[in-house]
């Protein structure tokens, strides 16, 4: 009759926890690491569909401003304004030197 002792664990039996507890930790931290991987998927193509929707609005409201400012109607609120285009418009000189650095 064969008596089996308990208490004695044997060196082949530490071995194997001792491999097995980080190959469990790993697997546990692969599945978290997979499923963080998953949500900033989900998180990146919820984010492309949104820059789509923003482009499209982006070029729509393009559109409407160069409509807005086309020249039709840019002589249509001129006259609309009572506005005249000078036919030789004189600018501000702005002097060579500054006033405030040239003085001691």
């Amino acid at each position: 009759m064969t008596f089996i002792k308990p208490e004695k664990i044997g060196l082949v039996n530490k071995i194997l926890i001792a491999l097995a507890i980080p190959l469990v930790g790993g697997a546990i931290w692969l599945i978290f690491v997979y499923n963080q991987v998953v949500s900033i998927s989900h998180e990146i193509s919820s984010l492309k569909k949104e820059i789509e929707i923003n482009q499209a609005s982006t070029a729509e409201l393009k559109e409407k401003i160069f409509d807005r400012y086309s020249s039709e109607n840019v002589e249509q609120i001129i006259g609309q304004l009572n506005l005249v285009q000078e036919k030789n418009p004189e600018y501000f000189k702005i002097p060579e030197k500054w006033v405030f650095a040239s003085q001691p």
